[in-house]
């Protein structure tokens, strides 16, 4: 259990270079802009998708204004957008119907932040409200312990974004060499999709449009 935790650590770090490898590398796949990430993430219709693959463990990190998951971007207040936020809450937590690998992969866990649109009284945050100041001391600490994934998940929630983090075990790692993306067919206004992988092979990026995101071209070979 410590080796396949200290494994999924690192590929966890994995993911945070491959965001700057994304955002500043210029590698004669595909054209990219210079802006930070910051700036680049939070355009309208445009998502980001980064992935790692190390042996049997693979990861997804998927990265988007909350306009393209659930068309606005502020705490749901009306029935329509809370049952919006449902929806994209219950799609984003069943990962294979979004990426179909040409291999045998099961999902090990799923992280969402869906703070920026989630609504004040959601059960996430009604919960939290239950504990005692014992606990958010706890949590404190906790979030202390681990300050760049909260950074991470500050700036997602401050700036109206969404963000899904995906561990997958494979059955056999070196067999799983490409994903099929569905992110079109159930978040329509993704318009273009900027990917970044990182595996033991090397290293690769490319962007897709809005007719590759509804073609075969939607599926990415990234070893």
């Amino acid at each position: 259990m410590l080796f396949r935790r200290s494994a999924l650590a690192g590929l966890s770090v994995t993911l945070m270079c491959l965001s700057g490898y994304a955002v500043g590398g210029d590698h004669g796949h595909h054209d990219h802009d210079n802006h930070g990430h910051e700036q680049r993430s939070h355009v309208h219709g445009v998502a980001e998708l980064m992935l790692a693959q190390e042996g049997n463990e693979l990861e997804i990190m998927l990265e988007s204004p909350a306009a393209n998951i659930v068309g606005f971007e502020h705490k749901a207040s009306s029935e329509e957008q809370i049952a919006a936020v449902e929806r994209a809450e219950a799609l984003l937590n069943a990962p294979l119907q979004l990426f179909v690998f040409n291999g045998d992969c099961k999902v090990h866990e799923t992280e969402l932040d869906m703070e920026s649109v989630e609504p004040e009284e959601h059960g996430h945050h009604a919960h939290e409200d239950e504990h005692d100041h014992e606990h958010k001391d706890h949590h404190a600490e906790h979030k202390h312990d681990h300050d760049h994934d909260d950074d991470h998940k500050g700036h997602a929630s401050s700036h109206g974004e969404i963000s899904a983090h995906y561990h997958f075990d494979c059955q056999s790692g070196a067999d799983v060499t490409s994903v099929t993306l569905n992110l079109k067919q159930h978040f329509p206004a993704i318009e273009t999709l900027s990917v970044s992988w990182i595996t033991e092979q090397g290293q690769g990026a490319a962007t897709l449009d809005e007719h590759q995101l509804n073609g075969s071209q939607r599926t990415v070979t990234f070893r």
